[in-house]
């Protein structure tokens, strides 16, 4: 007879599983987790991010501000705090 334990995939599994979703796919899972966890979703908050986001694709667009390379970056944040 098999235990319930048996029966629920363990994390590599789980996590495996989720890394074959598309990223829309992966949104929904972590809502729902989210609200398993009693984290309910903010309409609001969702709203101002989505604002927030439109507003800075549209700066980028634009050439209003500066994209900085990620290797870069962490070139100088690794000299200038001297890590190596």
């Amino acid at each position: 007879m098999a235990t319930i334990t048996q029966d629920i995939p363990n994390i590599e599994e789980i996590e495996a599983a989720a890394a074959k979703l598309s990223p829309g796919q992966r949104e929904v899972l972590i809502e729902r987790i989210r609200e398993m966890n009693g984290e309910a979703v903010d309409p609001d908050v969702e709203a101002a991010w989505d604002t927030e986001i439109k507003r800075r694709i549209d700066e980028i667009d634009n050439g209003e501000v500066e994209l900085l390379d990620f290797d870069e970056v962490m070139d100088e944040i690794r000299e200038k705090y001297g890590l190596s």
